[in-house]
């Protein structure tokens, strides 16, 4: 048994069926978020389903559609090769389009996107792109200044040891979530220095049953 099947396996009965975009709608609503950003869209699953549920949420999209080429020796290392790329572009685009100027998609790098957002611009960020050690470090470092006051710094698959060393080192204080949500209020975090003002008394969420890993 692998160690992904392992973590499915652990996964708690009152989780199952919730999906991570369920979880992101919940808090969305909770905290009332308007302003946020999903890095690694692919077939584009979580970014429309919540351009659709909450209309008054504008959305970054952050994807380049092309395979990886981070590092090939990290087991979180995924390559998309052979993938239809190109169609799942296309899907998201064609359905990004009825939601106007609030899906905004950046065909680029996740570095490179970071340098065209303003900082403290976000209410949160949703990390699920290159899951290698230094791919979700680097996303973390670049994206945390974007997001500001009571806003969350979020991410996918926390059951990938690669994903999980890194959030482990940089934002210790995160909670698990169902779908291997991770997520934490960047004032619980080392970021929130940047937070204008300083830091900001951090909420809990009460609808889900949070665990740390």
């Amino acid at each position: 048994m692998t160690a992904l099947t392992t973590a499915r396996a652990r996964t708690p009965l009152r989780w199952r069926g919730i999906r991570r975009w369920h979880v992101l709608e919940r808090l969305a609503r909770e905290r009332q978020w308007r302003r946020g950003a999903e890095l690694g869209l692919l077939r584009g699953e979580t970014y429309l389903y919540l351009l659709a549920r909450l209309p008054g949420l504008t959305l970054i999209g952050v994807d380049l559609w092309a395979a990886a080429k981070s590092d090939a020796g990290d087991p979180g290392y995924r390559s998309y090769e052979g993938r239809p790329l190109a169609a799942f572009e296309a899907h998201v685009r064609g359905q990004a389009g009825e939601f106007g100027c609030r899906a905004i998609i950046l065909k680029t790098t996740t570095r490179a996107a970071a340098e065209r957002v303003a900082d403290a611009s976000l209410d949160f960020v949703f990390i699920d792109a290159d899951h290698t050690v230094k791919g979700v470090t680097g996303d973390i470092f670049a994206w945390a200044p974007k997001v500001g006051k009571g806003g969350w710094i979020l991410g996918h698959d926390i059951h990938f040891p690669s994903v999980r060393r890194a959030v482990d080192g940089i934002l210790p204080a995160y909670r698990e979530y169902p779908d291997f949500v991770w997520g934490v209020p960047k004032a619980r975090t080392r970021f929130a220095a940047t937070l204008p003002g300083g830091c900001c008394k951090p909420s809990r969420s009460q609808d889900f049953t949070e665990r740390r890993g």
